[in-house]
């Protein structure tokens, strides 16, 4: 029996990292011979009203205990790891997230019988002094790791040039359980052919969400008389600064920001997924977009190369190239058995590349193979 040991820290939002950390651990709760709990740092500092990552384990039945501090970095936290480690005889500590990596690197020292597994969900490489110490910390602790999970090729390679030694790196691309969605016959079906074409995107707004990129090829494609909605759904601090330029632009009566929109209503309002990312990781929007039949057109930049196969379940364009965009879309607005196809291929590449049941058995043998 291998029993694993999760470290997380609480969040005011539930973000992609998050959903896929707690869909895999779900997951693993289905692998014979594995048994998971959740450590969760709980930063008093932070006084959050409520918890949805709390919420969202309660919700899937999944155990997990709480570890207050009410500092950013906290030797007591260090300690009161330990003891959760040793007190249910965890051989394998899985730290997600750069407070828990930190922290989990300093408690794992010196004990025997404890291996040490980093994920990367990935950086904003943004220019701000402080992020940028807060990931070179992170890298200094997932030198310590035995192992260090990347999620794309970008990722990769990018830690190897960071100093972490290739034979700690191991890939395991994000599952996403298939049971989630729709059949495919089902979900085609709720794109009606004579419906306006709609383009979504569905995330933060936040500057390395790049949402001037979308607004700008929208200009060009109402130019050129193709009617297309736009829906941006999302929260963030980038809000005002979209509406201005959607009112510059003169777009106001083509493009609707609802704010939050649960998954599965937003992808039955859209047929088409923009990611216009300046950096991703593997993005759990395109795996929902895949798994609902809808075509992406993504920017060629960090993981999403690994999603999308251009030309086939979408299209890659460059980063900031609105203009390419623009004409992918005016091309799907103007053939909607392509569109159709695209996301059906997408559907398929899902079911063979990214099922959580993969995923999962993967983790098993990494975890089986460092506690043996």
């Amino acid at each position: 029996m291998t029993k694993v040991a999760f470290l997380m820290q609480e969040t005011p939002e539930v973000f992609g990292a998050e959903r896929a950390t707690v869909d895999l651990i779900k997951a693993l709760r289905d692998q014979e011979g594995i048994v998971v709990h959740t450590l969760l740092i709980e930063e008093k500092r932070l006084q959050l009203q409520q918890s949805p990552l709390r919420a969202l384990l309660g919700s899937a039945n999944l155990p997990f205990s709480l570890l207050p501090t009410d500092k950013a970095f906290s030797t007591s936290l260090v300690r009161m790891i330990r003891e959760h480690v040793r007190a249910g005889g965890a051989q394998i500590l899985h730290a997600v997230g750069y407070k828990a990596d930190l922290h989990g690197a300093l408690a794992v020292r010196g004990m025997t019988g404890v291996r040490l597994v980093g994920t990367v969900h990935g950086w904003l490489f943004r220019p701000d002094p402080k992020e940028r110490f807060y990931g070179w910390l992170d890298i200094q602790a997932l030198k310590r790791c035995d192992r260090v999970i990347t999620l794309s090729r970008f990722y990769e390679d990018m830690l190897a040039t960071k100093g972490i030694a290739r034979d700690r790196l191991v890939r395991i691309p994000s599952g996403v359980p298939l049971d989630q969605f729709p059949e495919p016959a089902l979900a085609v079906r709720t794109l009606a052919q004579g419906d306006i074409l709609t383009v979504g995107i569905l995330g933060r707004l936040s500057s390395e969400k790049n949402h001037g990129m979308l607004l700008k090829a929208a200009q060009l494609v109402l130019a050129a008389g193709v009617n297309v909605r736009f829906l941006l759904a999302g929260e963030g601090p980038e809000r005002n600064r979209i509406e201005s330029l959607i009112t510059s632009l003169g777009l106001g009566p083509h493009v609707e920001m609802p704010g939050y929109v649960d998954r599965d209503d937003f992808f039955t309002k859209v047929h088409v997924l923009a990611v216009t990312s300046r950096i991703e990781n593997l993005p759990y929007s395109v795996l929902e977009a895949m798994g609902w039949c809808r075509p992406v057109i993504a920017t060629r930049v960090g993981g999403l190369p690994d999603l999308v196969d251009d030309g086939r379940t979408g299209f890659l364009v460059e980063p900031d190239d609105f203009r390419s965009l623009a004409a992918r879309i005016v091309e799907l607005a103007r053939n909607f058995d392509r569109l159709t196809d695209m996301g059906l291929a997408g559907r398929r590449k899902l079911e063979q590349e990214f099922d959580i049941a993969r995923c999962a058995a993967a983790y098993r043998h990494l975890y089986e193979a460092l506690s043996a």
